[in-house]
């Protein structure tokens, strides 16, 4: 049995969540894929790692089907943020900006 709880997110809330989620993923990816050896996460610990790592993985991609575009991390700001809303997309020449 699902229970769905609907929460109402201002946009700029969702992005800040969607940040969030993304930075914190991002924490686990070194220590999931490596060889065992002294200096990576071994055992129960890595196992509980890379379940928190898909349960992240999944929450981020509903955050980003929530949102009204696609999200992309932008260098500039170092942020995930609407793909219309990417600083450096604006200053690119058109024919590049399209393809």
């Amino acid at each position: 049995m699902t229970n769905i709880i609907n929460v109402g997110l201002e946009l700029d809330e969702l992005l800040l969540l969607a940040d969030l989620v993304h930075r914190s993923k991002g924490d686990f990816e070194p220590h999931l894929y490596y060889e065992p050896d002294d200096l990576h996460v071994q055992g129960y610990a890595a196992v509980v790692m890379l379940q928190m790592h898909s349960r992240l993985e999944m929450l981020e991609r509903r955050l980003s089907a929530a949102a009204p575009e696609p999200l992309e991390f932008c260098s500039p700001t170092q942020t995930l943020r609407l793909e219309s809303q990417c600083e450096w997309r604006k200053h690119q020449p058109k024919e590049e900006a399209s393809a």
